[in-house]
Protein backbone atom coordinates (compact mmCIF):
# COMPACT_ATOMS: atom_id res chain seq x y z
CA UNK A 1 0.00 0.00 0.00
CA UNK A 2 1.17 3.72 -1.10
CA UNK A 3 0.76 5.23 2.27
CA UNK A 4 1.96 6.11 5.40
CA UNK A 5 -0.30 4.13 7.49
CA UNK A 6 -0.33 3.34 11.46
CA UNK A 7 -2.18 4.32 15.14
CA UNK A 8 -1.40 6.42 17.49
CA UNK A 9 -1.60 5.08 20.51
CA UNK A 10 -1.44 6.12 24.60
CA UNK A 11 2.32 4.65 25.14
CA UNK A 12 1.01 3.14 28.61
CA UNK A 13 -1.16 0.95 26.77
CA UNK A 14 1.40 -0.02 24.08
CA UNK A 15 3.18 -2.47 26.12
CA UNK A 16 -0.01 -4.58 26.70
CA UNK A 17 -1.60 -4.19 22.55
CA UNK A 18 1.57 -4.90 21.14
CA UNK A 19 4.21 -7.55 21.79
CA UNK A 20 8.13 -7.73 20.36
CA UNK A 21 8.57 -9.92 17.28
CA UNK A 22 11.87 -11.68 17.54
CA UNK A 23 14.91 -9.45 15.70
CA UNK A 24 16.83 -10.28 12.84
CA UNK A 25 19.84 -11.81 13.74
CA UNK A 26 22.67 -11.64 11.89
CA UNK A 27 26.49 -13.81 12.23
CA UNK A 28 29.37 -11.53 11.35
CA UNK A 29 32.76 -12.89 12.48
CA UNK A 30 31.44 -15.54 15.06
CA UNK A 31 29.35 -13.08 16.83
CA UNK A 32 25.28 -12.67 16.86
CA UNK A 33 24.27 -9.24 15.92
CA UNK A 34 20.76 -7.55 16.35
CA UNK A 35 19.68 -5.94 13.19
CA UNK A 36 17.05 -3.82 12.17
CA UNK A 37 14.86 -1.43 14.00
CA UNK A 38 12.60 -3.23 17.07
CA UNK A 39 9.50 -4.48 15.72
CA UNK A 40 6.52 -5.53 17.29
CA UNK A 41 2.84 -7.17 16.64
CA UNK A 42 -0.79 -7.50 17.79
CA UNK A 43 -1.59 -11.19 16.52
CA UNK A 44 -4.90 -10.15 15.91
CA UNK A 45 -3.87 -8.21 12.76
CA UNK A 46 -1.88 -10.98 11.19
CA UNK A 47 1.12 -10.41 9.23
CA UNK A 48 1.51 -6.91 10.23
CA UNK A 49 4.69 -5.41 11.61
CA UNK A 50 4.68 -2.36 13.88
CA UNK A 51 7.54 0.59 14.45
CA UNK A 52 6.99 2.95 17.36
CA UNK A 53 7.67 6.74 16.15
CA UNK A 54 7.41 9.83 18.04
CA UNK A 55 3.89 11.88 17.80
CA UNK A 56 4.87 14.98 15.82
CA UNK A 57 4.04 18.68 17.31
CA UNK A 58 1.38 18.53 14.29
CA UNK A 59 -0.01 15.21 14.90
CA UNK A 60 -0.53 16.54 18.07
CA UNK A 61 -2.00 19.73 17.42
CA UNK A 62 -4.44 17.52 15.33
CA UNK A 63 -5.46 15.48 18.32
CA UNK A 64 -8.95 15.69 20.27
CA UNK A 65 -8.51 16.32 24.13
CA UNK A 66 -8.94 13.18 25.25
CA UNK A 67 -5.96 11.96 24.15
CA UNK A 68 -3.81 15.79 24.62
CA UNK A 69 -1.76 15.62 27.22
CA UNK A 70 -0.99 11.94 27.01
CA UNK A 71 2.37 10.71 26.35
CA UNK A 72 2.04 9.49 22.82
CA UNK A 73 3.39 7.15 19.95
CA UNK A 74 2.72 6.46 16.34
CA UNK A 75 2.53 2.77 15.61
CA UNK A 76 3.32 2.58 11.86
CA UNK A 77 1.72 -0.85 10.10
CA UNK A 78 3.96 -2.80 7.30
CA UNK A 79 3.30 -6.14 6.57
CA UNK A 80 1.72 -8.78 3.73
CA UNK A 81 -1.61 -8.23 5.67
CA UNK A 82 -1.88 -4.56 4.35
CA UNK A 83 -1.59 -5.59 0.47
CA UNK A 84 -4.20 -8.51 1.05
CA UNK A 85 -6.61 -5.70 3.06
CA UNK A 86 -5.68 -3.45 -0.07
CA UNK A 87 -6.38 -5.76 -2.81
CA UNK A 88 -10.04 -7.19 -0.61
CA UNK A 89 -11.30 -3.44 -0.84
CA UNK A 90 -9.94 -2.81 -4.34
CA UNK A 91 -11.90 -6.55 -5.13
CA UNK A 92 -15.13 -5.96 -3.18
CA UNK A 93 -17.75 -3.05 -2.25
CA UNK A 94 -16.73 -0.16 0.32
CA UNK A 95 -20.29 -0.72 1.49
CA UNK A 96 -20.26 -4.27 2.64
CA UNK A 97 -21.22 -5.77 5.83
CA UNK A 98 -18.57 -8.64 5.64
CA UNK A 99 -15.56 -7.70 7.80
CA UNK A 100 -11.90 -8.24 6.33
CA UNK A 101 -9.56 -10.20 9.34
CA UNK A 102 -7.98 -7.03 9.32
CA UNK A 103 -10.59 -5.05 10.49
CA UNK A 104 -11.42 -7.34 12.60
CA UNK A 105 -8.24 -6.95 14.21
CA UNK A 106 -7.53 -3.14 14.18
CA UNK A 107 -11.59 -2.78 15.93
CA UNK A 108 -10.20 -5.40 18.93
CA UNK A 109 -7.40 -3.00 18.75
CA UNK A 110 -8.98 -0.08 19.00
CA UNK A 111 -11.46 -1.38 21.80
CA UNK A 112 -8.63 -2.76 23.87
CA UNK A 113 -6.72 0.65 23.53
CA UNK A 114 -9.82 2.69 24.59
CA UNK A 115 -8.96 5.16 22.62
CA UNK A 116 -6.63 5.75 19.37
CA UNK A 117 -6.29 7.61 16.55
CA UNK A 118 -5.79 6.11 12.78
CA UNK A 119 -3.58 8.07 10.63
CA UNK A 120 -3.93 7.20 6.87
CA UNK A 121 -1.52 9.36 4.72
CA UNK A 122 -1.24 8.59 1.07
CA UNK A 123 1.97 8.45 -0.75
CA UNK A 124 3.80 9.61 3.17
CA UNK A 125 2.54 13.26 3.02
CA UNK A 126 -1.51 13.83 2.55
CA UNK A 127 -3.50 14.32 6.06
CA UNK A 128 -6.84 16.77 4.85
CA UNK A 129 -9.07 14.82 6.99
CA UNK A 130 -9.57 15.21 11.22
CA UNK A 131 -11.99 13.53 12.51
CA UNK A 132 -13.34 12.01 15.80
CA UNK A 133 -15.63 8.89 14.56
CA UNK A 134 -17.40 5.76 16.51
CA UNK A 135 -15.22 2.02 15.50
CA UNK A 136 -17.00 1.47 12.80
CA UNK A 137 -17.50 4.58 11.31
CA UNK A 138 -13.55 4.36 11.16
CA UNK A 139 -13.40 1.46 9.52
CA UNK A 140 -16.21 2.99 6.30
CA UNK A 141 -13.02 5.85 6.24
CA UNK A 142 -10.69 3.53 5.95
CA UNK A 143 -11.94 1.72 3.31
CA UNK A 144 -13.08 4.47 1.06
CA UNK A 145 -9.58 5.71 1.24
CA UNK A 146 -7.78 2.34 0.08
CA UNK A 147 -10.41 2.00 -2.74
CA UNK A 148 -9.74 5.64 -4.00
CA UNK A 149 -6.03 5.89 -2.90
CA UNK A 150 -4.76 8.71 -5.69
CA UNK A 151 -7.62 10.70 -5.07
CA UNK A 152 -7.52 10.25 -1.11
CA UNK A 153 -6.36 13.36 0.63
CA UNK A 154 -5.68 11.06 4.13
CA UNK A 155 -7.03 11.33 7.01
CA UNK A 156 -6.85 10.97 10.81
CA UNK A 157 -9.52 9.55 12.95
CA UNK A 158 -9.23 9.67 16.23
CA UNK A 159 -11.65 6.26 17.16
CA UNK A 160 -13.02 6.56 21.45
CA UNK A 161 -14.13 3.19 22.61
CA UNK A 162 -16.21 2.86 25.86
CA UNK A 163 -16.18 -1.01 24.93
CA UNK A 164 -13.59 -3.50 25.89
Amino acid sequence: MNANFGIILRKSIIDTLLSPLAPEVRSWGGEQVEIGEKKLAFPPLGNIEFQLYPVTKFVEDHLPIPLKGEILSYAWMSGQALDEYEEWVWNNDVATTAMHPFEKGLLEMIYKARAATIMFAPEGERLGEFVSVEPAAAIDLLRRNVKDLDESTGFMATVISQSS
